[in-house]
């Protein structure tokens, strides 16, 4: 246990969150048994209410006799059916008292039921929000992956036995050894014991990462994973500056370090500028995979602009050095560009630092909470990251970029101009693995907008939402945003395909909003499920606007096991 603390909270986390749910599920429990007594109250003060009308019915037909009667002969001999009238009278009485007793007991348990459900739900919310911050514990414990330096600080480890439930066992002796085949880049100052100093001794170039692990003679066994890097040296330096060089549609940065053997894995940063000195420089690409990005592909927002490149020198065994940049001469032409006809990404070489301002061509990169969630307590802090590159976990393949605080958002506003029909579509990878996409049924969505005004908040998106419905599906529909405020625009369908390779497309045509969801991937559980399906066809009717912006909104909370991981998007505008 290198990181008891965090560790011991997520562990505690889930244990309320366990708790919290059986809760939940004996009060909803409980709401089902009262809920079917008051429909079987309810039943029964109905049916003792119609057994009342039937009695007036009578009493009613008893006096029309007697008026005819009369009526006809005014000497007539009625004294039988007053007799009866009498009777009935009682008879009517008795039973509109055994209905309106019925119906008060039937009101009363119905009202029980109601605040019995109220309570489950209220239970159930409660639970799902205990659920999220031991998600979000575990995702902290996770994270904290320790690491040591060669010539640095040590690390001080300790590991304890445990039976089922966590009754801990004291009798039990703890071995330590290091992942086979690594035992020479680190020392243990024992093999044996509950605690153990770990000294990095890694000679190498390279950062390793390893096994650490605690065992005993009974075959327990507990792993952590250590980073393990060697002693660092000096960045190069620079043999000749960086200089930057465009050729039709492709800018160059070329320059030259001061190596040895040494593979460059230089940070390389594009950058978009108002003016010659560099003024007003929005990141437009990074390197990323220790692979500089020498070249960079003109874009329809280039344009007017002026490109910095920007080259913080770095091999595998330093920290990057500082950042050397430098200018264009010369602002980049429309005709070094392409026409804003179209625009994909697979997001390698992406800045996720936030960028909060709204500008034509440029990508707006932070969080937001819709006004739809004001039900539900949380907040964005735009001081901190909103987006990260990275891999994902469970049903979250490979790399792309995914989101960091809940609300996190991406939003494109193309180059000036009136945009008629469009397509969007994104590949993308819930972690979640079971079908249901987001933590929890608690206005938890994404929205992929279209035909978008990026400033006001208008326009259209495709949106997948988990609801109660299902616990391992979403349901997708087509929405209307007008100055933010959202509505549905066509039936929500449950799709069981909300996992790893979903691809999710929307697009227009003329006055229709149409889009497909579909994957190769679906819950088996739910193949004979005739309100389930594979896959989902939308369609809308919708007003037709000059609008060309597009991005998403992402509302569920963020740890590791609740993001998607956004693998590419590709647009068409015509």
């Amino acid at each position: 246990d290198t990181n008891g603390n965090a560790v011991a909270n997520a562990a505690d986390s889930q244990k309320k969150a366990d708790d919290a749910k059986n809760l939940a599920d004996a009060a909803q429990s409980r709401a089902d048994v009262l809920d079917a007594y008051a429909s079987e109250l309810e039943k029964l003060a109905a049916d003792k209410a119609l057994a009342a009308d039937e009695a007036q019915k009578r009493l009613d037909d008893i006096q029309k006799q007697i008026d005819d009667a009369i009526a006809q002969n005014p000497n007539a001999n009625v004294t039988a059916l007053l007799r009866e009238l009498e009777n009935q009278k009682k008879a009517v009485d008795s039973a509109t008292q055994a209905a309106d007793e019925a119906k008060a007991d039937a009101d009363a348990q119905r009202a029980a039921a109601e605040d019995a459900a109220q309570t489950a739900q209220q239970l159930l919310e409660a639970a799902q929000k205990a659920q999220e911050e031991a998600d979000a514990a575990l995702d902290t414990a996770n994270k904290q992956t320790p690491s040591i330096q060669t010539g640095g600080e040590p690390l001080k480890l300790s590991a304890a036995v445990y039976r089922h439930n966590g009754y801990k066992l004291d009798n039990q002796q703890i071995h330590w050894k290091a992942q086979s085949g690594f035992e020479r880049y680190l020392q243990l100052s024992t093999d044996c014991g509950n605690e153990v100093v770990v000294t990095a001794a890694n000679s190498d170039d390279r950062t390793l990462e390893f096994d650490l692990i605690a065992y005993t003679d009974s075959g327990l066994e507990s792993a952590v994973k250590l980073s393990v890097a060697p002693d660092f040296v000096e960045a190069p330096t620079f043999l000749s500056s960086p200089r930057i060089s465009v050729d039709g549609g492709l800018a160059s940065v070329s320059y030259e370090l001061d190596l040895g053997s040494r593979k460059d894995e230089s940070l390389v940063t594009w950058y978009r500028c108002d003016d010659r000195r560099g003024g007003g420089a929005v990141p437009v690409a990074v390197s990323r995979g220790g692979k500089p990005l020498k070249t960079y592909r003109l874009q329809s927002g280039d344009r007017g602009k002026y490109l910095m490149v920007g080259v913080a020198p770095k091999h595998l065994r330093c920290e990057a050095g500082e950042e050397v940049r430098v200018v264009a001469s010369r602002p980049v032409k429309a005709s070094q560009t392409p026409a804003q006809k179209a625009y994909s990404s697979d997001f390698s070489d992406f800045p996720c630092s936030n960028q909060t301002s709204l500008r034509p061509g440029y990508w707006t990169i932070d969080a937001f909470k819709p006004e739809d969630t004001r039900d539900y307590q949380w907040s964005v802090d735009l001081s901190k990251p909103c987006w990260t590159w990275g891999p994902g976990i469970n049903g979250a393949k490979g790399l792309g970029i995914q989101q960091l605080q809940q609300g996190a958002r991406l939003r494109y506003t193309p180059i000036e101009g009136k945009y008629g029909d469009m397509s969007v579509c994104w590949q993308l990878d819930p972690a979640k693995d079971g079908g249901q996409g987001f933590a929890s049924a608690r206005m938890q969505y994404l929205d992929l907008f279209i035909k978008f005004d990026t400033r006001t908040l208008s326009g259209y998106a495709l949106r997948a939402i988990r609801t109660t419905k299902y616990a391992n599906a979403v349901d997708v529909v087509l929405v209307r945003y007008d100055n933010g405020m959202v509505s549905n625009i066509c039936e929500p369908v449950t799709v069981d395909c909300f996992l790893t390779g979903c691809v999710m497309k929307v697009w227009t045509e003329g006055n229709m909003l149409k889009a497909r969801v579909e994957g190769p991937m679906s819950r088996p559980e739910l193949a004979s499920d005739p309100n389930v399906h594979r896959s989902a066809d939308l369609s809308a009717p919708i007003g037709t606007n000059s609008f060309g912006g597009f991005g998403l909104q992402h509302t569920s909370t963020v740890g590791t096991e609740s993001r998607i991981l956004i693998h590419s998007v590709d647009v068409r505008w015509r």
